[in-house]
């Protein structure tokens, strides 16, 4: 899959750009999980871990300091939003399906830690806005498939 390493003097204007771009969009955020014995020859590294699942972006947003950098990731309702910081990044890189839809993010910390977001489905473009339709008799908003779907998730999984 194409993938764009992201220069760190770019960070701040690229995550500001990638929220602007997918904010709403459903997404899920996995971290490789690091084995108990890092570093011993032999031993396998378990699968990724899902931190959250199938939720919608608010936001991504860098912290960059001196000796560190971080980012974190803001999902969920606007009213509760849940935030997920990666300390001590080294990596941001853009991932892309083969026809240029935009996948998601990989981070790389440090510590060899991996994470990743990954959209429910590749985005093409900006979401499209409500907008007024102007049919006789009527005043209605378009729905926000992005945050009908949400919530139609977030439904199934209350009722479980």
């Amino acid at each position: 899959m194409p993938e764009r390493l992201i220069p760190p003097e770019e960070w701040v204007p690229f995550c500001e750009h990638f929220t602007h771009k997918h904010r709403g969009w459903l997404v899920t955020l996995t971290k490789d999980q690091q084995p108990a014995t890092e570093g011993r020859p032999g031993m396998a590294v378990s699968g990724p871990a899902a931190v959250f699942d199938t939720v919608p972006l608010r936001a991504v947003t860098v912290r960059r300091e001196r000796n560190t950098n971080a980012v974190s990731f803001v999902v969920g309702d606007r009213e509760s939003p849940d935030v997920h910081t990666v300390e001590n990044v080294v990596l941001l890189q853009l991932e892309r399906t083969h026809d240029e839809a935009d996948r998601g993010l990989t981070i790389r910390t440090g510590k060899g830690e991996v994470v990743r977001t990954r959209f429910l489905t590749p985005h093409y473009g900006p979401a499209p806005a409500p907008r007024q339709t102007d049919l006789p008799g009527t005043n209605t908003v378009q729905p926000d498939h992005g945050r009908a779907i949400a919530r139609s998730v977030a439904a199934d999984r209350s009722s479980r």
